[in-house]
């Protein structure tokens, strides 16, 4: 199949899904929660931001506080005693600080600051500027703990020896970014303090429950997906086997009874169809009895007409009597065919419609001289329709006919229309009139070039092969061509 009529019969097909109910239905519901999370998760966010950062906040002004009185003592104290003091503040703070005096500024790289780690230094900055004790340029900066050094600008903390093994909690488990401050003691001395928040998965935490809330709103979503093709496969069911029934009954005039279940107004549908199948089929019925009626009481009053125009003197009112009368009986026998044509009771079946079409046509003695037929393309083609076998022959036999009769030659030619069948039969005749072409459908419909070739025609002929061909969902179209003829075009429904 080529690249172009793949793609097209690709775009009819998702066009066809998506405009099914069970598509647009779910597309209305999954858009509907995905919207409700959108807004939900919105409104969460902004909810989280705001308590986050007052709670980030607290827990850094606390931190900076023990700080600021950690600068305040250090000034306090000779500087003989403060190495001392330090050992005694590793020992009670444990491995969650890193405080030293280093005799030299020590250059952090810092890390690229987020929300949270600006909010962590401004509250630091504003506490430890309250204090008066806190001389010189506080440098804090967040740092990476596998890339911090420490007592100088040589020394790694992750390369201190096993002495200083409860640094180590700086860096486990997570390897969170390490706050770390230098505060100027004197000229010469730095303060040097390396810390986590005693609540750091704060930092980290808003992902975490981002991609939480993602996966589970995903999940969530899938379910509700799940659950609604369910429950929306069964409202449509009874719709779609309703569309089966209706399609079948529109064939052969069958009724297909269905059985009424489902929702109050879906029953309601169902019992009103089965109503409408059994009332159009006892109306078919009346109208077969009332025409076979007809048919019989006609027959004794035109056998005495016959008989009284016979006995008439006068030929000429006599001709036009019986002409009158042979009229009246082509008219109702004409009827009556017309009925037992359009209503065959046969099964359907798969039907071949190139082996079909060149037996038509081999039936015509005359098919070498009046129709022409590529009986190669025809015979090589595997045109396969759903329908019923004796229908369809009627229906081409009437076509081809017409062709043969009133246009001298048929030229038959078969092939796909995208998902149909196309059966053409173009004759050489005069073709009709602009304002004709869907009035020859009507019955007892002819024009003067018909009634010169057949004078003993009906005008029906046309009205039941579209009736035929409509039986089997497929449709029957005439158009004139230049300079001359009439194209019959039938096209029928390809069989899956």
């Amino acid at each position: 199949m080529p690249e172009a009529a793949f793609k097209e019969k690709v775009g009819r097909r998702l066009q066809r899904i998506t405009r099914s109910f069970l598509a647009r239905t779910l597309l209305l519901v999954a858009g509907s929660v995905l919207l409700t999370q959108l807004i939900v998760w919105s409104i969460w966010q902004v909810e989280w931001r705001v308590e986050s950062g007052i709670a980030l906040r607290e827990v850094a002004t606390n931190m900076a506080l023990r700080v600021s009185a950690t600068v305040e003592y250090f000034n306090s104290l000779p500087k003989r005693y403060r190495h001392i003091i330090l050992d005694q503040l590793r020992e009670m703070r444990g491995g969650s600080y890193f405080v030293t005096l280093n005799q030299e500024y020590i250059e952090i790289e810092p890390l690229p600051r987020d929300r949270h780690q600006q909010l962590v230094i401004s509250s630091f900055r504003q506490t430890l500027q309250q204090n008066i004790s806190v001389k010189g340029e506080i440098d804090i900066k967040f740092a990476d703990p596998r890339q911090l050094h420490v007592f100088n600008n040589r020394t790694l903390l992750k390369n201190l020896p096993d002495y200083w093994d409860s640094h180590t909690q700086l860096l486990q488990p997570y390897n969170l970014p390490v706050l770390v401050l230098q505060i100027p003691i004197s000229n010469e001395e730095w303060l040097y303090v390396a810390t986590v928040i005693p609540d750091s998965l704060l930092l980290g935490r808003e992902a975490r429950y981002n991609r939480s809330f993602r996966v589970f709103g995903a999940i969530l979503l899938t379910l509700l997906l799940l659950l609604t093709v369910m429950k929306v496969r069964e409202i449509i069911r009874p719709f779609s086997n309703l569309a089966k029934a209706a399609s079948a009954f529109g064939r052969d005039l069958k009724p297909v009874p269905l059985p009424e279940s489902g929702s109050r107004e879906v029953m309601e549908t169902i019992h009103a169809f089965n109503q409408m199948q059994d009332n159009i089929r006892q109306y078919m019925n009346e109208r077969k009895e009332l025409f076979s009626g007809i048919s019989h009481d006609l027959k004794t009053p035109l056998t005495r007409l016959r008989l009284r125009v016979a006995m008439m003197d006068d030929d000429a009112e006599r001709e036009a009597f019986e002409q009158d009368l042979d009229y009246l009986d082509l008219m109702v026998k004409s009827a009556l065919q017309t009925m037992k044509d359009t209503d065959i009771h046969e099964n359907t079946t798969r039907v071949e419609l190139g082996p079909l079409l060149l037996s038509i046509v081999d039936s015509y003695p005359e098919s070498h001289a009046c129709i022409t037929a590529n009986r190669e393309q025809v015979s090589h083609i595997t045109a396969t329709v759903v329908g019923k076998p004796l229908a369809l022959r009627r229906c081409l036999e009437n076509l081809i006919d017409n062709a043969v009769r009133y246009g001298e030659h048929a030229e038959i030619t078969l092939r796909q229309l995208e998902d149909n069948w196309q059966i053409s039969i173009i004759d050489q005749g005069p073709g009709l009139p602009d304002n004709m072409l869907m009035e020859v459908f009507k019955p007892y419909v002819r024009l003067e070039h018909g009634r010169k070739v057949n004078p003993e025609g009906s005008g029906l002929g046309l009205m039941n092969a579209r009736r035929l061909a409509r039986i089997h969902d497929g449709e029957l179209y005439l158009e004139n061509l230049e300079p001359g003829g009439l194209e019959v075009r039938l096209l029928l429904p390809a069989a899956p």
